[in-house]
């Protein structure tokens, strides 16, 4: 695989790995180097690496499997590879977007989710929480919370959707240190001890917070 070029980056990326499975190299069925490995062999961040394969998956050409990999689908597309689909929305929107989704999830797994479902969002929360207070050499290692609780409402549409968005940390969704983050602890707090009025309240009040520009309103009652 050649280096990539420093201009059109993730279109770049795209078309190498497209390369890569068109030829064979990446016979279908079988799983492709881990992302760290792939951003080194082409030399590119892992966040363009990231977003090049969630353009592939989108596509039909690879699907990534929850604590396995991203596996080889397809070497036909069955949807257009493009770049300017999610990725050229405004990065704000897709914040705002990946943050509800990962709210209404929250509250479905707290209807519908089993024991063994909560265990693992209460695992990937520990590591989140202290990833806010420790500089992680490997950041990927602790930026499956938001991902973990999609996959675990055992909704295929959502947990598409989520990996079609460009990718954003959990750092940058959740340590905001204000408002939507304490609204997210204390929907999660809520969600391990099985409260789920406590869930639905909690994810209302975080819903309200994620969609209101700035501070929370005070002079707003309505959205209180």
């Amino acid at each position: 695989m050649k280096t990539v070029r420093r201009t059109g980056l993730v279109a770049q990326v795209v078309d190498g790995f497209e390369d890569e499975i068109v030829s064979g190299r990446w016979a279908v069925g079988s799983r492709i180097p881990p992302e760290s490995m792939l951003a080194e062999m082409v030399g590119v961040g892992r966040n363009t690496v990231r977003e090049a394969v969630q353009v592939l998956a989108h596509s039909g050409m690879l699907e990534r499997r929850q604590g396995s990999g991203t596996y080889v689908l397809s070497s036909r597309r069955c949807l257009p590879v493009t770049t300017t689909g999610p990725s050229a929305v405004p990065p704000e929107d897709v914040q705002e977007l990946k943050r509800l989704l990962v709210s209404s999830a929250c509250m479905a797994v707290a209807v519908r989710g089993d024991a063994e479902d909560i265990e693992s969002i209460r695992k990937k929360h520990i590591e989140w929480a202290a990833s806010a207070e420790t500089a992680y050499s490997d950041p990927d290692a602790v930026d499956i919370l938001s991902r973990t609780i999609i996959v675990s409402t055992r909704n295929r549409a959502a947990e598409k959707l989520f990996d079609a968005l460009p990718y954003i940390s959990d750092r940058k969704l959740w340590n905001t240190n204000g408002d939507i983050e304490r609204a997210f602890r204390g929907m999660l707090k809520a969600l391990f001890s099985g409260d789920r009025i406590g869930v639905a309240l909690e994810g209302a009040s975080l819903t309200v917070r994620i969609a209101t520009p700035g501070p929370h309103p005070a002079d707003r009652p309505w959205l209180r």
